[in-house]
């Protein structure tokens, strides 16, 4: 039988310890530095020089068809090619400034291979003109699949004739669609797309710059101008 001298001296020795760890948990807790959620945008992407910084708060805020309408042409294209290699696609890129016989990407998949054109269009409906356009270009490269992907709607006679050439449409909800899918705002992919404020030359891809006309008849006008100027003159239009 324990003699309760003994059974006093375990006792204070059990609150010992347990004081120690608690204090030992406490200092942790104040010295560690803090850990973003998984799932929140710091968790996914830590600000680098890479990705200019944004408040994420703000950011989360802004509706998806909102960031994605705020892309330029060339920016849309890289999208929509980041979106078919997240989702499983082997992606190979024709598009930007270089010709590309009208096919902006090849995607595949499963072993199927098809032809992607990428439309950034705000106010038009794709017609049939453009998807006969686009039939055309899969026919050259031998590719009996395509997916015209375009930020606006299409047009009645359009889709019937998509129908009848085995044509994929995805317009502004496919893509918020598919973006969701993704967790865009979680994908390093996708996210570094929707949240760069940077423009990139759709030439050369260096970055580009913000430059006034100085004559012409646009003189005074803002415009974006590759950094590799005069190596390379390619442009985009401000916004």
């Amino acid at each position: 039988m324990i003699s309760p001298f003994i059974r006093g001296a375990l006792l204070w020795l059990l609150l010992a310890i347990l004081s120690a760890l608690a204090v030992a948990l406490a200092i942790r807790l104040l010295t560690t530095r803090t850990v973003a959620r998984p799932g929140s945008f710091q968790h996914v992407l830590p600000a680098s020089p890479d990705v200019p910084a944004r408040p994420r708060e703000s950011l989360r805020s802004i509706p998806i068809l909102e960031r994605v309408r705020a892309l330029d042409w060339f920016q849309f294209e890289k999208l929509v090619a980041s979106l078919f290699a997240e989702t499983g696609f082997a992606v190979e890129r024709f598009g930007g400034a270089q010709p590309d016989g009208g096919i902006d990407l090849i995607v595949r998949f499963d072993g199927k291979t098809s032809g992607v054109q990428c439309k950034r269009w705000k106010t038009w409906k794709v017609g049939v003109k453009q998807l006969r356009e686009f039939l055309g270009a899969l026919t050259d490269r031998g590719l009996q699949h395509g997916i015209f992907v375009a930020l606006q709607d299409y047009s009645a006679d359009a889709r019937t004739f998509a129908a009848r050439y085995q044509i994929e449409l995805a317009g502004e909800a496919e893509i918020v669609r598919m973006l969701e899918s993704a967790r865009c705002d979680e994908n390093p992919a996708l996210f570094s797309i929707l949240d760069d404020t940077r423009k990139f030359c759709p030439k050369c891809e260096s970055e580009m710059v913000l430059r006034t006309a100085a004559k012409g008849t646009d003189a005074g006008s803002r415009f974006w101008g590759c950094s590799e100027f005069p190596r390379c003159r390619s442009t985009l239009p401000v916004a």
